[in-house]
This record gives structure tokens, C-alpha cells and sequence, in this order.
């Protein structure tokens, strides 16, 4: 996924090279590339006794400042989403009266100019 473009990475087109390798064959270990320096282990182990030492040893505070940006734009998308699941058979439902508003006045106007004739 590293190096792959944004739009590589919202559609996952960048993980098919390895579907397709996995397919055909039992997967290997070098057959998946490493994960890049900042997601490892040491920099993260790094990371977090940072921020442990310097929040007097409290878990939940460490955890916290090391990862609220992450945790809050998942928060947000999660709350995108919910809006979008709901909206979703609103708008639909908007659509149908719409159309069927638009019907009957069609009807009503195609029986009122036979009607006069």
C-alpha cells in the first residue's frame, strides 16, 4: 500500500497483485511486502514509552495522546456513515413521491386535455 495513490487505496486496487498470487498458490512470507518503518514495532514500542514516561505512567492517558488523531477521524467516518446508511432510504423514499407526484399530474393533465377535445 505504500506509494500506492489515493484513489489506489479507496478502491484497495493496490492489494490484487497479491489476491491474484494468493489464488493461484499458498502465500509465503516473502511473498507479502514489509510494512513501512513508521507502523513497526520498535517505533511504535518507541513511541508509547514516550509518551508513558512523560504522562506518569498512566495507560489509558498514554494510549490516548499517542492515538486520538487516528481513533477521531474514524470517529467521524463512523458517524458519515450512519448519516449515509439513514439518508439513504430517505432520499429514496423523497425520489418515489416525487416520481408518483409527477405520474398522477401527468395522468391529470393527459385525461383533462382528452376530456376537452
Amino acid at each position: 500500500m505504500h506509494g500506492a495513490g489515493p484513489i489506489n487505496r479507496l478502491l484497495f486496487s493496490w492489494c490484487w497483485p497479491l489476491v491474484k498470487l494468493g489464488a493461484s498458490r499458498p502465500l509465503e512470507l516473502s511473498d507479502v511486502w514489509a510494512s513501512v518503518e513508521e507502523d513497526s514495532v520498535e517505533v511504535n514500542a518507541e513511541l508509547f514509552d514516550r509518551y508513558w514516561r512523560r504522562h506518569c505512567p498512566s495507560l489509558v492517558r498514554a494510549l490516548y495522546v499517542m492515538y486520538w488523531k487516528p481513533f477521531l477521524l474514524c470517529g467521524v467516518m463512523q458517524a458519515a456513515s450512519a448519516v449515509l446508511d439513514f439518508l439513504g432510504p430517505v432520499m429514496l423514499g423523497k425520489f418515489v413521491e416525487l416520481a408518483s407526484q409527477d405520474a398522477a399530474g401527468a395522468l391529470r393533465r393527459r385525461h383533462g386535455e382528452s376530456a376537452h377535445r
